[in-house]
């Protein structure tokens, strides 16, 4: 599933979208580690779990990922994440995280999303609770901004 990608083909940041904040932002301010908490019906893609991004190719994608709909009503109404690529790239060469995470660019069928793609965590990582959080806490360490949802 990872693919070898070369991070001069993606752009400089992602969006990681919220359902709401009462669960995803703490009390400070900073995105909480359910961000990248597996659905438990969730199953891996060759041995790989998937946490549906937005590439931020360009200006357009930020309104685009705050007025996405699921049911008619807006997706993400705690706002959205924006994440430094560069980031994960420097976590992905070094322990905890290499080999347990990635990144793809991955378009969804069912939405018309040009900007869609994944963060990638290794079936690995998620059995061991230990790797698990210090995985999810490095992912979380290259978050710049939380952008609440001006839609709703």
């Amino acid at each position: 599933m990872p693919t070898k990608n070369n991070s001069e083909y993606y752009p400089d940041t992602f969006l990681r979208g919220l359902p709401n904040k009462e669960d995803y932002i703490k009390e400070n301010g900073e995105p909480s580690a359910k961000i990248f908490s597996l659905d438990s019906g969730q199953e891996p893609i060759d041995n790989w779990y998937e946490f549906s991004i937005n590439w931020e190719d360009d200006k357009s994608v930020l309104d685009f990922t705050l007025r996405q709909k699921m049911n008619k009503e807006i997706k993400y109404k705690g706002g959205v994440v924006r994440f430094i690529r560069k980031k994960i790239d420097n976590f992905m060469k070094e322990p905890p995280c290499q080999g347990y995470i990635d990144y793809n660019r991955k378009l969804d069928p069912s939405e018309e999303n040009d900007f869609h793609g994944n963060i990638l965590f290794h079936v690995e990582a998620r059995e061991n609770k230990s790797l698990r959080r210090a995985v999810r806490g490095r992912l979380l360490k290259a978050y710049s901004k939380i952008i609440p949802n001006r839609y709703c």
